[in-house]
């Protein structure tokens, strides 16, 4: 496979099959769509197989060499330069398309951890945690299953990213937690505020509110929460919203209108655009595409 088969920018050429939402492949040096600041609805896992280079993910920089793994979330902004010698494993997937079973499908949803890459970690791995060589067995595995496409490689593959998601929750157990060591202090901060949230996200809430909660300005708090967070407040507790709206989806047949109304937003056509921009659907399809019906 060449490496401009990888081009995010051609969605329906991008993928093999538009039901199954899947890619992996070794990719030689850097094409010049990824020179370029650029993001993608897709997750991105990335193992460096061989060579050096850097990587700008969001408002870090990492430098990268043989071994190294990155996790990018969809929609991250992202790109790739000063490459040497370089050999990438590149795997994009919808994490949408794992999400076949109706009676597990909101566990995946909460479980997968790609969600909170940039945001409550860093999106380059340790090398040196004990889960490092099983994420990238799994990922040759992957791969592996890709190429040959056997019966039933599809049903394996996405039981492997299920595992996946599994080892690199155990990865962020291992290290400690999930915060970014430079943001522990004032995610520490914020823990009223995480908490205000997940208890209240069902009503209107105001960043007067949520600053009180931290005895900061609103305009503070807003500047503040979003640097060590990566996205706005208001960005957040719609997230919070959006994750108990797809248990709602997928667990009664509550109409799109109540499920908006009982998770806090303020009207349906303001739910249906942000949970789009959380799961990648609009709540219909989402069903219909978990449910089966």
């Amino acid at each position: 496979m060449q490496k401009n088969d990888l081009d995010p920018s051609k969605k329906m050429d991008f993928f093999e099959d538009e039901d199954f939402e899947f890619i992996i492949a070794d990719t030689e040096g850097i094409d010049k769509d990824s020179t370029e600041l650029h993001w993608h609805d897709w997750m991105e896992v990335n193992y460096i197989k061989r060579g050096t280079g850097n990587y700008i993910i969001g408002d870090r920089e990492y430098a990268f060499e043989e071994g190294d793994i990155f996790i990018i979330n969809a929609r991250d902004l992202h790109f790739a330069f000063n490459d040497h010698n370089l050999v990438m494993q590149v795997m994009l997937f919808e994490p949408k398309f794992i999400l076949t079973n109706a009676v597990y499908a909101f566990e995946i949803l909460s479980l997968l951890p790609f969600w909170k890459a940039g945001i409550l970690f860093e999106n380059k791995l340790e090398k040196n945690n004990e889960h490092h060589k099983l994420i990238v067995s799994l990922l040759q595995e992957m791969q592996n299953e890709y190429e040959r496409k056997q019966n039933g490689f599809k049903l394996i593959i996405k039981s492997l990213i299920l595992k996946l998601a599994v080892i690199f929750e155990r990865y962020l157990e291992s290290e400690g937690g999930l915060f970014l060591s430079d943001r522990i202090m004032k995610l520490t901060r914020f823990r009223p505020v995480f908490e205000h949230i997940k208890r209240n996200s069902h009503l209107q809430i105001k960043l007067s509110e949520l600053a009180s909660l931290v005895n900061m300005s609103v305009s503070n708090f807003s500047l503040v929460f979003k640097k060590s967070m990566g996205v706005s407040p208001i960005e957040y507790v719609n997230r919070e919203r959006a994750i108990k709206a797809s248990q709602l989806l997928i667990e009664t047949d509550m109409k799109i209108a109540d499920i908006a109304e009982f998770c806090g937003f303020s009207c349906t056509s303001y739910f249906i655009k942000e949970f789009k921009k959380f799961t990648g659907e609009v709540p219909s399809h989402f069903r219909k595409s978990v449910k089966g019906k």
